[in-house]
Formats: structure tokens, sequence, C-alpha cells
């Protein structure tokens, strides 16, 4: 994580999305409340004598909660920008990862926070080397999405992380580059998704991007 007053290595945020109009035609229905900081489910229950309903409301806590009426640009603000500044600041490495059912809106809320680290990466690392890899995993394979698909392996080194290789790595001049890279990595995951399986609902996609430090000393 960046730096701040909270000195935990991992935040966990909760998004929620809206409820679409073809979900109310049906007759489903709202059942989730965000609160600052806070969850509430609403779990509807039927008692023993199978004639009268009554009502359950869970409690979940977490770091940050957005409601359906929260922008990506707070959202962004809020998660990974400290995050991007700490990196720039060649003080730290992190992760951004959202997790979520299909259909719940990963897709739509990790575009924008691609589109805005791009944004901010080179407001704040003028002159220094940016580039950036993108893979997919599916069960124990692994694809490079900027070289076609191509299949490669996961290598685990000294320290016990885990690697692509081989694996492309390509240098960015710009906010423009490192989008359209991004852009066409994710055109490319998703019609590979196209076929009978919605391959995209199972796998997981990695976008890793590099900043050189001052010191010339690579960081993620």
């Amino acid at each position: 994580g960046g730096e701040g007053d909270d000195d935990r290595f991992v935040r966990v945020c909760v998004r929620k999305r809206p409820i679409f109009p073809h979900e109310l035609s049906q007759g489903e229905f709202d059942v989730v409340t965000c609160l600052p900081g806070r969850v509430v489910v609403h779990d509807a229950r039927m008692h023993p004598d199978m004639r009268h309903m009554f009502m359950n409301h869970i409690d979940f806590s977490f770091d940050d909660v957005f409601s359906e009426d929260i922008g990506n640009n707070d959202v962004y603000a809020a998660t990974a920008k400290e995050l991007v500044g700490a990196i720039a600041r060649a003080r730290a490495s992190g992760t951004v990862m959202c997790y979520g059912q299909t259909g719940s809106g990963k897709t739509f809320t990790m575009s924008s926070i691609y589109e805005r680290v791009a944004t901010d990466i080179f407001a704040y690392c003028e002159h220094r080397t940016v580039s950036v890899s993108f893979i997919e995993l599916l069960g124990d394979d692994c694809f490079d999405m900027l070289n076609a698909g191509a299949p490669c392996s996961l290598v685990t080194a000294a320290d016990g992380s885990v690697h692509p290789y081989p694996c492309v790595e390509v240098n960015v001049a710009d906010t423009a580059e490192l989008k359209a890279l991004i852009d066409m990595a994710a055109r490319l995951r998703a019609t590979a998704a196209t076929g009978v399986h919605d391959g995209s609902s199972r796998s997981h996609a990695c976008c890793r991007v590099f900043v050189q430090a001052p010191e010339k000393e690579g960081i993620t």
C-alpha cells in the first residue's frame, strides 16, 4: 500500500453495482445497504410456521465502501491513487486486485482504474522508463496477452516470487501508449472468451506496470 496514517499492507474495499432494469422487471429487489465503512445485507427468512417472514440484517465492516452512486473518479481516489503516488516516489510496490462474481462489475471498475493509473504514472514519473506486461491465468495455464495470447510458463524466483516466462514487456512512452496496449490485451482476452465456454469468467487477468526508480532499480 501507499503511505498514510494506516500502516497495514492490505486494504479491503467494496463497491456495490446498481441493480439493473431487467432484474427489477424479473421481480428482484435490492438487499444491500452501503454505509460508511459498512455493508448491511438484508436477508429475508421464513419462520418455521412457513407463514410469516422475518428479516435478518447482517453487518460487514470494510476499509471503505462505495455505493452505486459513487463514480469512478472517487473510487480511484480512495483506492489506487495513493498507491500510484508512492510507487512514483520509489517507496513502494503494490497490487490492486478486483474480486467478485461474474457480472458484478469487475471489468468496469478495473478498466477505469487502468485509465487513471496510466494518466497518473506519466504525470508523476517524467523522464523515467515505464513498461507493461499483461498475462491471463486460466487454471494452471498462463498466456501472454501482449504476444497474441502465446502460452508461457510460471517460474519461481529465489525469493519465492512467481513470474511468467517468457513474457513480453513493452516500453511505453506516454499515457496514450499505455492505455492502447492495455486495451489491446483486454480485447484479445475478450475475443478468446467468445467460444463455447466464457473463459473470462474463469480466468484472471494480470496487468503489470514497471517504473524505473531514480537509482535505476526497477519497481512494480
